[in-house]
């Protein structure tokens, strides 16, 4: 049975597809699909039917047998690995780019690793990128590495040659590509936010050096650009947002090896999923679907080091009660230790977060920030886009030296800035 939750973000997305869809006709694809249960499938397929043009088809993508049985249409195609001579020429792009004439006393042992990544593209490309930038002498390491002899991809499901890129980071890199791990699989991510949680973390000690960090990892294949595009669900202000920035994802093998290296810091919970797994030396934690449930929960959780909690609200879900979220705020209080905080509201007591530097209410019915926001002496970032209502900002806010970004898109209701506030804050609206 559907809640009320349920029921509104049902009706919802079909009133947005009936919009978006229009009877046209249409290429879906559905990319990495893994949930297993037949009737939302069967329910998805309704919503979609019924405003489905002639020609129209769906093409869904899946590692899983279970999910491409569960389709019930035409029979699954399967994906092989690439061959030897495909794999060969992936790796040349990518290790030796237009100078392989000049790695002659190099191919044999490239032949060597390119066979133990059994096909994978993704593998092929990550090693060869690490390769790239390595001595010779290097490559032979890499090729005689226990990784490959070990039974790491029965054991954890960690293809060895991204568990070898990734033993090759640097520990500035390795913290902030595990710390990904609290987004889910397929989530698309904002650079400037992960710099800025980097950073609010003491990760990395400035923008440039994060930004140093992020390219290292798109290069290495642990994070993927992804080009702009209009979501058929975007808030007011992620249309007017989406192009000024640069989004990234993860390939879901790259989140698997981000969950299995993070898992002692990093936790993401949605749905059910909170009464039961909420570890209490987690530091960095995000949470999806927020409920009474979730109340419960985060009273329950003591993590004294929690130092990151990002509460994503389901903004097709208007069924949850304004005085739930307000509760959930103020049990954020308690976590004296944190850094950054995404949440729905701004209320005096969180100036008790005297470690904070990371403060997101974006999309929040706030009318005006509470002047006791500016004893949040160690805040760099604050971020307010989409808050329709907010009228005022505390004159105060001039004064925190330490505050590095306001970001306020689609803020309607603002007219003004408090007076000498833009002569030293990067101030985005």
């Amino acid at each position: 049975m559907l809640n009320k939750c349920d029921l509104t973000e049902m009706e919802a997305l079909q009133k947005k597809i009936g919009e978006v869809l229009g009877n046209k006709r249409y290429l879906l694809v559905l990319d990495d699909v893994w949930n297993e249960d037949g009737q939302k499938w069967d329910d998805m397929r309704s919503l979609l039917c019924s405003h489905v043009g002639s020609g129209s088809a769906i093409i869904v993508t899946s590692r899983s047998n279970q999910v491409a049985s569960i389709m019930g249409t035409l029979l699954p195609h399967h994906m092989s690995p690439l061959d030897d001579d495909q794999s060969w020429v992936l790796f040349q792009i990518n290790a030796f780019g237009r100078e392989v004439e000049r790695q002659e006393e190099l191919i044999s042992v490239a032949k060597g690793i390119v066979h133990k990544c059994k096909g994978l593209p993704l593998a092929i490309k990550t090693i060869a990128s690490l390769l790239r930038s390595k001595h010779h002498s290097e490559w032979f390491s890499v090729l005689d590495s226990d990784v490959w002899k070990d039974d790491i991809l029965a054991t954890t499901g960690i293809v060895p040659a991204l568990q070898l890129s990734y033993d090759h980071l640097s520990l500035e890199a390795k913290i902030c590509f595990s710390f990904c791990a609290i987004f889910p699989k397929g989530r698309i991510m904002d650079k400037d936010m992960l710099i800025q949680l980097w950073m609010a973390n003491d990760f990395i000690a400035s923008e440039t050096r994060g930004q140093q960090i992020f390219d290292v990892l798109v290069w290495r294949s642990f994070l993927q650009i992804v080009e702009n595009q209009r979501k058929l669900f975007a808030s007011a202000y992620e249309d007017v947002f989406t192009h000024r920035s640069t989004k990234c994802k993860m390939h879901d093998l790259i989140h698997d090896l981000a969950v299995t290296v993070g898992s002692d810091d990093c936790s993401f919970l949605q749905g059910s999923t909170y009464t039961n797994s909420l570890q209490h030396e987690v530091r960095h934690l995000s949470l999806d679907y927020v409920s009474d449930n979730t109340i419960a929960a985060m009273k329950r959780f003591l993590a004294p080091r929690a130092r990151t909690i990002l509460i994503q609200w389901n903004s097709m879900c208007t069924g949850t009660p304004l005085d739930t979220r307000n509760s959930l705020v103020k049990v954020m209080s308690k976590f004296m230790a944190l850094r950054a905080l995404k949440t729905s509201s701004i209320e005096t007591h969180m100036t008790k977060l005297k470690h904070l530097r990371y403060l997101d209410c974006s999309c929040s019915h706030i009318s005006e920030l509470p002047e006791a926001t500016t004893m949040l002496y160690r805040l760099q970032t604050l971020k307010l886009n989409g808050c329709q209502y907010l009228r005022k900002l505390p004159e105060g806010i001039r004064y925190m030296s330490g505050l590095r970004h306001i970001f306020l898109v689609a803020c309607y209701r603002l007219k003004r800035m408090p007076q000498g506030i833009g002569s030293w804050i990067l101030c985005r609206h």
